[in-house]
Parts: C-alpha cells; sequence; structure tokens
C-alpha cells in the first residue's frame, strides 16, 4: 500500500507541476495551493478524527484487526505530509521561481536592449520555457525523493 500511495502523490505532483498551469491561470492556481496550505490545520484535524472513528468502526462492528495498523496513526501523518509536499513546493514553483524568471528576462528586455542578441540573454530569450521545464524537472525529483522518505522512513 506504501508504494500505491507513493505513486499517487507522484502523480498528484506532476499534474500539479506540469499540467495544471496549462489548464488554470497562474493566479487561479495560486489561490488554490495557497488556500490549501492556509487550510492545511484544518484537514490534518479532520484527518486525524476521521482515522479514529474509521478504526473504531472497523474493528468494532467488522472485527477488522488486519487493517488497524494500516490505518493506525502512521497512516494519515504520511498522508497529510504528501499533501503539504505537493502543494507547498509547486506555490513556491509559481510564486518564486516562474517569477523571478519572468521579471529577470523583462528586465532585460526594458533595460539592456543593446544586449539582447548577445549570448547569455540571448540564449535565455529564446530558450526561456525549457528553462521553466528543467528545474520543474528538478523541483519534481526533489520532490520525488522528500515523498519517498515520506512514504518509506517515516515511521
Amino acid at each position: 500500500m506504501k508504494i500505491l500511495f507513493f505513486i499517487l502523490s507522484v502523480v498528484l505532483y506532476y499534474f500539479f507541476s506540469f499540467k495544471a498551469p496549462l489548464i488554470y491561470p497562474k493566479r487561479k492556481l495560486c489561490l488554490f495551493l495557497g488556500g490549501c496550505l492556509v487550510l492545511s490545520p484544518i484537514i490534518y484535524v479532520i484527518l486525524n478524527i476521521f482515522n479514529a472513528l474509521l478504526i473504531g468502526i472497523l474493528i468494532k462492528y467488522f472485527n477488522l484487526t488486519v487493517l488497524k495498523e494500516f490505518l493506525h496513526i502512521k497512516f494519515f501523518p504520511k498522508l497529510f505530509m504528501s499533501f503539504l509536499i505537493v502543494f507547498f513546493i509547486n506555490l513556491c514553483i509559481i510564486l518564486v521561481a516562474d517569477n523571478i524568471s519572468d521579471y529577470l528576462i523583462k528586465f532585460h528586455q526594458k533595460y539592456n536592449i543593446e544586449n539582447l542578441n548577445k549570448n547569455p540573454v540571448k540564449f535565455v530569450l529564446s530558450n526561456k520555457e525549457k528553462i521553466k521545464l528543467y528545474y520543474r524537472i528538478f523541483f519534481m525529483l526533489g520532490s520525488c525523493l522528500m515523498l519517498y522518505g515520506v512514504w518509506f522512513k517515516m515511521e
């Protein structure tokens, strides 16, 4: 089950990092991800209440002690940490990395007009989408490492 939830976390991260910016505007996506981070303490309390109720119902009515360890206190904090990683890293990518690269490009287009045809600036201007893709991939690799630590090493 840990492998399944690790894969689902990576797929969720992939969606928010690579597919959602193509579908939703940057402002709407930032509001959603920021709202999820602000509401995360409430979500954590709800997950813990749901965890306690679910374990109580499974043991009392169905006598399913096999699922008790899976649904015990270890599962929902891992799920919560996965959501925090996905939402926080993607919010940082949108707010910091995308905006910094856009502002640097606008700065050079406005104040460095005479050097737009010279190589470092010319390379960045012609490959700005590829550069954004590469740092999204870099952040995804780091997030996969964090998600691996959450699902397999966190006890």
